[in-house]
């Protein structure tokens, strides 16, 4: 689903959101960078999982 809304954006942050992204408008830039955010804290939950199960499988930390 998608919806049309109003935000109050910081162009400044917009800009360089475009250019480290490569996107071109602004609403392809807010997708691009939420997806981001959802991979990157992905990736961390599973880590940090990882990282418990080894401790309560008795291994330390490297």
């Amino acid at each position: 689903m998608i919806r049309k809304t109003a935000l109050l954006l910081d162009d400044v942050l917009v800009a360089q959101a475009k250019e480290l992204l490569g996107t071109r408008t602004t609403t392809e830039t807010i997708h691009e960078a939420m997806r981001e955010v959802i991979r990157v804290q992905g990736r961390a939950r599973h880590f940090e999982r990882l990282q418990r199960r080894r401790l309560a499988d008795g291994d330390a930390p490297r």
